[in-house]
């Protein structure tokens, strides 16, 4: 099988399965905003979240993911299955005790931690209290998400993308049946969402265990601690706590100049939310599907190869998430309407949240990117580069929300988050380029230049679309759904019709997977 192929194969599993959780993620959304819309509920719940969801991605996914499944991917390859699951034992071992200390402490300090990342809360009688109320129930969820992301490196690394990709279905569902059946029994109703978080993060472990024992691993406790490989991993996931988790740290970072604004932080997170949905479906599937393949060939020292896979990986990321872009940067409203307003969240909201969702837009090529370029560090075993390159984006966005919240409110945030990852992804590229020797070949932008120019009708039809006045008017909608869906339709077909016509050989990649399973799936 060719790496091209292998690629493309694992993620297009990850993306349909990925689809299924960002749709029944898109619902808990929904029924979030309709049960409590951009008040301080919301605000104090989104900033609560905030807190352990970015330690999962520090801690899980960010860095133990990204230094774990090369170590681990060369135990498998060039020692032996049981060193590598010995080495696997160690790591839940340590990444177990390690999660527990975590979590107590951030229950302890819960409530310095909301007074630091959302001042304008005080500004607002109860809303800091609420927020460290929401924090400390919901900080157990990252023990569980922790071992969530450990269990999704040891999988991916035996090409088994199911179990992990399905599992934030779980996570989503916990929240759409627990808060329209007990909000209401609650003197806080805010509180079901706490508990729905860590139902849904214990859910997720839940379903990861029979995988792995499937795959021989015992989850029997394993001290040595000593371990060189646990040594190499550690090493690599201190700089890597930066590198792949920098979007959502910057996004915790605008929290704190995003606070004084009512409903601000609601704004950024629902604005957000619809990013990753594209983000998620493809840009993050592809990056994880393409950390084992280019592990792979790093242990090999096949240097071309992993050059071509990386290529093939960036290549396969813009053809999808351009046209999204686009869609969303000006289909804004409408898709924000459709999906939010109704009950507690209101047109003004709608119009709050578009806003954000802009910039966002005009972000996402480099947040996609981004997860394509990262784990090409990381199959190298190299953690430091992205942490510095991390660092300057950082730095950047703090001065960019600084000055741009003073422009925009809330939106500036977004647009500095935006601006902060073009120069993270423009010093990856550039030190890759020269670590590898990377040269882009004519193809490489001929096949960037397609999908660009493939844009151009779906530029026009949803612009076009977006300036009906219907999109300001009350009611009529099932008069906008039908509107928004033919839109994206109308849209999704001219885009490929062009593609088709313009001979990418991306379209050609996903045609040739998709066939494959259609003829898989028939009977002999």
């Amino acid at each position: 099988m060719s790496h091209h192929h292998e690629i493309t194969r694992s993620a297009g599993l990850i993306g349909m399965l990925t689809l299924l959780s960002r749709i029944a993620g898109m619902v808990r959304d929904m029924v979030i905003a309709s049960f409590f819309g951009a008040g301080m509920v919301a605000d104090a719940f989104v900033v609560a979240f905030s807190i352990p969801n970015t330690f999962r991605q520090l801690v899980g996914e960010g860095s133990m993911v990204g230094s774990f499944v090369p170590v681990f991917t060369e135990y498998l390859h060039q020692r032996s299955k049981q060193e590598a699951l010995r080495l696997a034992q160690i790591a839940f071992t340590f990444l177990t005790l390690f999660l527990l200390v975590i979590t107590l402490v951030g229950i302890l300090l819960s409530k310095y931690v909301i007074f630091i990342l959302a001042p304008g809360f005080r500004d607002i009688p109860g809303k800091t209290e609420l927020a460290a109320l929401f924090t400390q129930e919901m900080f157990p969820f990252l023990f569980f998400i922790g071992l969530v992301a450990l269990a999704t490196g040891v999988l991916n690394s035996f090409s088994h993308f199911s179990a992990p990709a399905f599992a934030p279905v779980l996570f989503n569902l916990a929240t759409i049946c627990l808060v329209p059946l007990f909000a209401h029994r609650f003197r806080q109703p805010g509180l079901v969402l706490a508990i729905a978080v860590l139902v849904g993060g214990f859910l997720q472990l839940l379903l990861q265990l029979p995988v792995l024992w499937k795959h021989g691993l015992r989850l029997r406790p394993d001290f040595n601690f000593s371990h060189p490989a646990l040594v190499r991993i550690g090493r690599l996931m201190l700089p890597s706590i930066l590198g792949i988790a920098v979007y959502q740290l910057n996004v915790l970072i605008a929290t704190v100049f995003v606070s004084p604004f009512p409903g601000g932080r609601t704004f950024v997170y629902y604005a957000d939310r619809l990013i990753q949905f594209p983000l998620g479906i493809f840009a993050i599937s592809v990056g994880t599907a393409i950390l084992p393949t280019l592990s792979r060939l790093a242990a090999k020292q096949d240097f071309p190869a992993l050059s071509d896979a990386f290529a093939f990986g960036l290549r396969l990321v813009a053809f999808v998430i351009f046209p999204a872009a686009v869609g969303l940067a000006l289909l804004r409203v409408p898709i924000v309407e459709m999906i939010f307003e109704r009950h507690e969240f209101t047109h003004a909201d709608t119009l709050n949240t578009a806003k954000a969702l802009l910039f966002f837009a005009l972000g996402l090529p480099v947040f996609s990117g981004l997860r394509v370029v990262v784990p090409a560090y990381y199959s190298l075993q190299d953690t430091r580069t992205p942490m510095r390159a991390a660092a300057l984006a950082m730095l950047s966005n703090v001065i960019g929300c600084w000055l741009l919240t003073k422009v925009l409110a809330h939106a500036g945030v977004s647009l500095s988050i935006a601006l902060a990852g073009y120069i993270n992804l423009s010093i990856l590229l550039l030190v890759l380029r020269r670590r590898l020797n990377l040269t882009f070949p004519r193809t490489f932008a001929l096949a960037l230049g397609r999908s660009a120019l493939a844009c151009v009708p779906v530029a026009v039809v949803a612009e076009l679309f977006a300036r009906l006045p219907l999109w300001h008017q009350p009611g009529a909608v099932t008069v906008k759904l039908l509107d928004l869906g033919a839109a994206i339709a109308i849209c999704i077909a001219l885009y490929l019709l062009v593609a088709w016509l313009l001979k990418s050989q991306e379209l050609t990649a996903f045609a040739d997977i998709l066939r494959r399973r259609l003829a898989g799936s028939r009977p002999a």
